[in-house]
């Protein structure tokens, strides 16, 4: 990935920026991806967006809506049901 050269930088300092809404969605995927690529660390991440649990932030996103609708989540992914056990949100067949 490359950087915004310099000018650019300093611009957006300035006068601020326009993101879509899943700028921050982006952002947090793209350092767990960095994670896994061993490009950053974990305490890194964790320190950035603090997910324990070590998914994706889209997997997450929808842990979140569903814990917060109190619906369960279908899922097959390991570590997506067992976060999602550990927040106490159900899984179809599991009452």
């Amino acid at each position: 990935m490359r950087s915004m050269p310099r000018a650019g930088r300093r611009r957006v300092q300035e006068t601020g920026a326009i993101v879509l809404a899943s700028w921050r969605l982006e952002v947090a995927n793209s350092s767990t991806l960095a994670v896994r690529r061993g490009r950053i660390d974990v305490e890194f991440r964790r320190a950035a967006l603090a997910d324990d649990a070590r998914l994706t932030v889209y997997d997450a996103a929808y842990l979140e809506l569903a814990r917060r609708r109190n619906l369960p989540l279908a899922m097959l992914d390991r570590q997506m049901c067992a976060a999602a056990m550990t927040l106490g949100v159900s899984l179809p067949g599991t009452g």
